[in-house]
């Protein structure tokens, strides 16, 4: 019986322990699953302000889409017997180019304010004179005034460009700055399709109205956004950078970070660059001729005047669908292309996606120029096609190259004179589409933007580095190098 009490009172004693290790086991396993789910709540803090800025920032690359698509359905309209406006061929090739032609203005203008007022302020005074150009483009009682309209719409979006990468680029995390900095693009191609869905179906007075409350929306929505900490330092009121950082991070322990930023602020002030050392150092000279010839070739594709004039153009088809589902059909496909940006432009690289690009445009434009001769919906097709291309690459990567390319001490100098070459093209362009149509035929127009992208081919394949993977520090040493 000893033995048996024994017995079971070893049995007791292993019955417990085994239910002690049990539970010391079950928390070994449960503290470090809760820790982990704890970080990523923590992670997920961080983040989420960042995307909520970004997003609301971006409801003014919304408001650019509008600028650009709007002509797309109007013009139609002031074509019709019922046009709110008397307009010739000649009118309407100024009121689709005059925006890029105050684009040329809006860079300089930005990064002066920008450097002096603010990233915030900047973009809120922005929404002043792009709201009364949406106003006069509305109640305009003849062309003039869409005219002047149209010339600050381009003054606005090209100063408000000039800031917007800039902002998004200095409130983001490391980790996650390429995905925020993308959304810049999907949200202008969001505000393209709005005018080339909503448009055909509403009146003029109507559709130009709706982009009043754009601009509106967006001043609202954006006052309570944070300035950069980046501007904070320059103007030495750390105190600000400090509550403007902690609200982007969503936590309080952000003195690490504010070291490094404070670091770097003081680092590009004291290298403060000018227009002379942009034209005068053969590395900055070198990226400038760089950013400018991807932006002329982006150009040069007709991108803006296919975007701008583009159910007039398919008017030209004599397919059975109507001009506008072609239109719209566009815009869904070159949304697609917005989205797939993110993906794999840090995967297989920004040059040999351009060149992929250039061929794809190189083939869709052999077959757009089709339009004058009766293809019908094989133009659709085939313009999508090209629309597609352009999107995935030619479209977003130079820009994103501008802010890879330039040294920081002298960015905002290249990137406002690149943009500058950029819309003075887009300017000509669009401004002697319908002439030049007029003069030789749309097809031979068309067959001639093809030659250009082939021509852009051979320049990226030639003379384009690949940044992909690379620091910024890297890729001032690369350009140096293929300097020597």
């Amino acid at each position: 019986m000893r033995v048996d009490v024994i017995s079971a009172g070893a049995s007791r004693v292993e019955w417990v322990r085994g239910v002690d290790w049990m539970e010391q086991e079950e928390e070994e396993l449960t503290v470090p699953n809760i820790q982990a789910q704890g970080d990523h709540e923590h992670e997920k803090n961080k983040v989420i302000p960042q995307i909520i800025a970004t997003l609301i920032s971006n409801i003014g690359s919304f408001g650019a889409g509008c600028v650009f698509g709007w002509t797309s359905p109007i013009i139609p309209k002031l074509k019709s017997k019922d046009s709110p406006l008397s307009v010739t061929m000649d009118d309407i090739s100024w009121i689709g180019s005059l925006p890029s032609l105050g684009a040329m203005f809006g860079p300089f203008l930005g990064a002066y304010g920008s450097e002096n007022i603010g990233r915030k302020l900047t973009m809120l005074l922005i929404t002043a004179p792009w709201t009364l150009s949406w106003v006069l483009v509305a109640a305009a009682p003849e062309t003039i005034t869409v005219f002047v309209g149209r010339f600050t719409q381009g003054l606005s979006f090209g100063a408000f460009f000039a800031v917007l990468p800039s902002y998004v680029g200095e409130i983001s995390q490391e980790n996650i700055r390429g995905i925020l900095s993308s959304m810049s693009q999907i949200f202008i191609t969001f505000g393209l399709l709005s005018q080339y869905c909503i448009g055909p179906w509403v009146s003029y007075h109507a559709l130009t109205i709706g982009c009043v409350f754009v601009s509106i929306l967006f001043a609202i929505l954006f006052v309570f956004m944070p300035e950069s900490p980046y501007f904070y330092f320059s103007k030495n009121r750390n105190d600000y950078a400090h509550k403007s950082l902690k609200w982007l991070r969503g936590h309080d322990d952000v003195n690490r970070e504010l070291e490094r930023i404070q670091d770097a602020v003081v680092e590009e002030m004291k290298n403060r660059g000018t227009y002379k050392d942009l034209f005068g150092n053969q590395v900055n000279l070198r990226a400038l001729i760089l950013v400018a010839g991807l932006l002329i070739g982006q150009q040069f594709s007709g991108i803006n005047a296919i975007l701008f004039y583009a159910q007039s153009i398919f008017e030209k088809s004599n397919g059975s669908l109507s001009s506008t589902v072609p239109a719209i059909t566009i815009g869904v496909v070159m949304l697609v292309g917005a989205f797939i940006v993110p993906i794999f432009v840090d995967r297989l690289g920004r040059k040999l996606l351009l060149l992929f690009s250039a061929g794809g445009m190189i083939i869709g434009h052999s077959f757009f120029r089709e339009l004058g001769r009766q293809l019908g919906q094989a133009s659709l097709e085939l313009g999508c096609f090209q629309q597609h291309d352009f999107t995935v690459t030619f479209g977003p990567i130079p820009w994103l190259m501008m802010s890879e390319m330039f040294a920081m001490n002298i960015r905002s100098k290249g990137a406002g004179v690149a943009s500058c070459v950029c819309w003075i093209l887009s300017f000509c362009i669009t401004r002697a589409f319908f002439p030049l149509q007029a003069l030789i035929g749309p097809h031979f127009t068309v067959w001639m933007l093809g030659l250009f992208c082939a021509i852009s081919g051979l320049g990226v394949y030639f003379f384009v580095p690949e940044t992909k993977g690379k620091t910024l520090h890297e890729i001032q040493l690369l350009l140096g190098a293929r300097q020597e």
